[in-house]
């Protein structure tokens, strides 16, 4: 939780791959972009955070293409974990934080209906499950709420899971 020190960290590598032009250095820039928005977070500046999270959002949407089924659910719940903190600006952007959650909700969902199992590590339902968490803490959403409830027993193992997973994401969904 270093924040200032994160940035001249991440400056330094963005250098690195200014010059490269394979695939592995497009990804580590858009992860860049990623961690921008986390930087901008523990800055105190969750609406930078927000905008660096719809660019990469946007740009996993059109590189992986939107019809694939994970196309930007990692961003996805980014853009939710951090709306959830905010106030929108006006009914539009009430109406697309919604759409977020209805769509983190959806994704969790069909995960779990083809009895597909939330993977150990950096698993991006894990992340929506943890958005969806602190959405329906702080909006009283309940659709999110239960959905998370449903997974207890799976984030209780995680939680516990010593050495096989992150326990943060889990620990928060029981905080939150």
């Amino acid at each position: 939780d270093l924040p200032q020190e994160a940035k001249v960290c991440l400056e330094g590598l963005d250098d690195c791959l200014a010059n490269r032009g394979d695939a592995d250095a497009r990804w580590q820039r858009h992860l860049s972009k990623d961690r921008q928005a986390r930087i901008a977070l523990r800055l105190g500046r969750p609406r930078a955070a927000l905008a660096l999270y719809r660019r990469t959002r946007d740009e996993a949407m059109s590189e992986q293409g939107a019809a694939e089924r994970d196309a930007g659910v990692r961003e996805l719940a980014g853009l939710l974990y951090v709306a959830a903190w905010l106030e929108p600006d006006g009914p539009d952007e009430a109406a697309e934080w919604q759409s977020w959650s209805i769509e983190a909700l959806a994704n969790i969902e069909i995960c779990r209906s083809r009895g597909e199992t939330i993977g150990y590590g950096n698993f991006d339902q894990m992340y929506l499950l943890r958005a969806c968490a602190l959405w329906g803490w702080r909006r009283g959403d309940t659709a999110s709420l239960d959905m998370v409830m449903a997974h207890r027993a799976l984030l209780r193992e995680r939680l516990f899971a010593a050495g096989k997973a992150d326990p943060g994401p889990p620990g928060l969904c029981f905080s939150y």
